[in-house]
C-alpha cells in the first residue's frame, strides 16, 4: 500500500489515524494495553475522555466511557483494499480463483 493509502493507484478508503471508542471500563484498560505497548515503540497516542470523544465523533452516542487517539497507524477499508491487489494482480497477468483451496505457490521472474 502506498503512503497515500491506494493500492496499484486505487484507492482504499485510508484514513490516517483512529479514535478507539470504549463503552465499558473494562474494554478501555485493555485498548490503553495497546497504547502502553506503542508508546514502548515511540508511538503518540492520546486519552479521551468521554466528552471528548463524543466531541470528536458525534455519532458514538451516550454510552461512551472514553477512549484513545491514536496518532500512529490508520485504517483502510479491507473491501476496497482487497479489490484493489486483485484488480492489481489481474492487471499484471494473475488469475483470481474464488472458493478455491491453496495448495501452494510458484514464484517466478517478471519478465
Amino acid at each position: 500500500m502506498a503512503a497515500d493509502g491506494r493500492v496499484a493507484g486505487l484507492p482504499t478508503e485510508f484514513q490516517p489515524r483512529r479514535i478507539r471508542i470504549a463503552f465499558t471500563a473494562r474494554q478501555m484498560e485493555l485498548y490503553g494495553r495497546a497504547v502502553r505497548n506503542a508508546a514502548h515503540a515511540g508511538f503518540l497516542s492520546d486519552v479521551l475522555d468521554a466528552k471528548a470523544v463524543q466531541d470528536a465523533v458525534p455519532l458514538a452516542g451516550d454510552g461512551v466511557f472514553g477512549g484513545h487517539h491514536y496518532r500512529f497507524g490508520g485504517h483502510a477499508n479491507p473491501h476496497r483494499t482487497v479489490q484493489g491487489y486483485a484488480w492489481a494482480m489481474a492487471d499484471r497477468g494473475g488469475r483470481l480463483m474464488q472458493n478455491t483451496e491453496v495448495l501452494g505457490f510458484d514464484q517466478a521472474a517478471a519478465e
